[in-house]
């Protein structure tokens, strides 16, 4: 998550809530290391990680709570301008229920009052934020309609975008970036790709290469623009190279991007994992960045195995999938730094 704009509350330490300080590498690799020393005697199904209870509060006084404390109801009785700010989020363009959005959580938690933002309920999809621009001191809304404010933004006003943000957060762009910046050092940092179609004759170059030299370019993944672990294609490397450059169905999204994949994961009970952290930047002169100190850790539904590669269905298996979407009822482990 980013954010953009000129506005700084007195209280943004506590807004933060429970993001830190961004970690140095040696408490990365501590951080790690503690997913082992506290789970891996004690794995959580998913159904056991539930989100923290608290109270959704509107500007004009709407509310509903998971608990009927004291706490909670004193919450619900804010009026509208009556909170140190004012944010408006776009609910109904993330795919997540505003219950358990971490940074409605944060802003609430701050004296910010929602102004606006339809719920995934209502009836009609209403305004955008971008289009309500003097109704908000922070707009809380996916990359693309958010900078749609930019043009707009008056002093005093916070976007949840950074303008450029793309060439690091879209799947294709990132190794472009990577690999303009600091050449085959790039793939020190991921696996080794390319943006297809672009870049469709140096992957070819690349595979006849390792084949006039007798090596094995091993497992390569296809990857759509979908989310969620969608589109995924996992074969092996002239196979990968074939698949991308065959004409898909109408229905099927192209690929936008070749992964070399990495054959030898660490494992946990024989399983795949990913870490999944949220991270907050607050400024990029200089770059500011907070941490939250809770995340997930979630598996493959299967277990990992690198001579079945994919599905009946064409797709990559399960046993290399960690998208949670993709294992719903999988194995989640909480994550507390």
């Amino acid at each position: 998550m980013l954010l953009s704009g000129c506005w700084k509350p007195r209280n943004m330490p506590h807004a933060l809530g429970a993001f830190s300080t961004l970690y140095s590498t040696s408490t990365r690799q501590q951080a790690y290391s503690s997913i082992l020393d506290a789970h891996m005697k004690r794995p959580r199904k998913a159904s056991a990680v539930a989100a923290s209870s608290h109270t959704v509060h509107t500007a004009v006084g709407v509310s509903s709570s998971q608990n009927n404390d004291s706490k909670g109801t004193k919450r619900a009785r804010v009026e509208k301008n009556s909170g140190a700010f004012r944010f408006w989020h776009d609910e109904r363009r993330f795919k997540g229920g505003a219950d358990r959005c971490l940074v409605q959580q944060a802003l609430f938690e701050a004296g910010g009052v929602r102004t606006g933002g339809y719920p995934k309920a209502a009836p009609v999809p209403g305004p955008l934020g971008f289009q309500r621009h003097g109704d908000w001191d922070m707009l809380w809304s996916p990359a693309r309609s958010a900078l749609k404010a930019m043009p707009l933004l008056k002093a005093g006003q916070l976007i949840s975008a950074v303008p450029g943000m793309y060439c690091l957060t879209k799947k294709r762009r990132l190794s472009t970036t990577l690999a303009a910046a600091y050449g085959d050092e790039a793939w020190q940092l991921v696996p080794q790709s390319y943006s297809l179609p672009a870049e469709l004759q140096e992957w070819k170059q690349w595979l006849q290469q390792q084949e006039a030299h007798g090596v094995d370019p091993g497992p390569w993944m296809l990857k759509t623009a979908q989310h969620l672990g969608k589109g995924l294609v996992l074969l092996p490397g002239q196979q990968a190279y074939q698949a991308a450059v065959t004409p898909r169905l109408p229905s099927a999204k192209p690929f936008v991007l070749a992964q070399r994949y990495v054959s030898n994961p660490l494992l946990i009970n024989d399983c795949k994992f990913g870490i999944r952290l949220w991270l907050l930047i607050t400024g990029v002169d200089p770059c500011t960045a907070y941490l939250h100190t809770q995340g997930l850790v979630l598996f493959s539904t299967d277990s990992y195995d690198l001579g079945s590669l994919s599905d009946d269905e064409g797709a990559a298996g399960r046993g290399h999938i960690t998208n949670y979407a993709q294992n719903v009822g999988g194995t989640v482990w909480n994550l507390s730094c």
